[in-house]
């Protein structure tokens, strides 16, 4: 399974070289909504939530407030604004689903 083009054309040991000791690859995400750039952006496993909404979307218009993320599509949820330091990760259980967690 590939994650995105840019991923399958550096390889499997480019791959695996992104993300955190344990929760390895990149995460494609659709950036929507009230912030200054949107569309889809590929990252590290890890990142932090706050660095897709700032430093990759630019923000929130008119230096507002960061209120709450849609994380998941109409069937997720929404984040409280407590949430710019989460990371996306994946569980080391492999009965768990990958999922935002607080940074440790």
């Amino acid at each position: 399974m590939r994650t995105s083009r840019r991923s399958s054309s550096n390889g499997g040991p480019w791959f695996a070289a992104q993300g955190t000791e344990k929760s390895r690859g990149t995460k494609v995400f659709a950036l929507a909504g009230a912030i200054q750039n949107s569309g889809l952006v590929e990252v590290p496993v890890g990142t932090p939530l706050g660095d897709l909404i700032y430093d990759i979307g630019g923000g929130i218009p008119g230096g507002k407030e960061f209120k709450a993320a849609q994380i998941g599509g109409p069937s997720g949820a929404a984040s409280p604004n407590n949430t710019s330091t989460w990371r996306w990760i994946t569980s080391a259980s492999p009965n768990s689903a990958p999922s935002w967690a607080p940074a440790a």
